[in-house]
């Protein structure tokens, strides 16, 4: 064997090593790339845990439910309104409109003035069910 037989295969050999390494460098580098790209994409996602005012509950249960629009004034009331019972104060206004019959839910919704604009139901009484 000559000198340059020699020398050639000790740089195929060496290309080779460098070849494998050069195989594994982008390997390695092209998952980096992509494991930094997720976890920046995963970090730009909007969070689907936001806290809402709402309130998620399958009963609930009260004598009254009342609207209040933002300046504190009553809007609307769904209540068994009691008999002849007035309370007093900024946004409150009477309980009971002549027109409700004590003891029967009614749905009552009062203007800016706090004046019973419309009651439901309207003509209180008993409709039986047909069978």
């Amino acid at each position: 064997m000559r000198q340059d037989d020699v020398d050639l295969n000790d740089l195929r050999s060496r290309l080779q090593q460098l070849e494998v390494q050069n195989r594994r460098w982008n390997v390695i580098s092209t998952t980096a790339v992509l494991v930094v790209g997720s976890l920046m994409l995963m970090g730009a996602k909007r969070d689907d845990r936001v806290d809402s005012p709402t309130i998620k509950a399958s009963t609930v249960e009260a004598r009254e439910f009342v609207l209040k629009d933002a300046q504190g004034h009553i809007r609307a009331r769904l209540s068994l309104p009691p008999t002849g019972r007035v309370v007093q104060g900024p946004g409150y206004y009477p309980l009971v409109p002549p027109q409700v019959v004590s003891n029967q839910a009614a749905l009552q919704f009062y203007d800016e003035n706090g004046d019973v604009v419309w009651i439901a139901p309207t003509n209180p009484s008993v409709i039986p069910l047909k069978q």
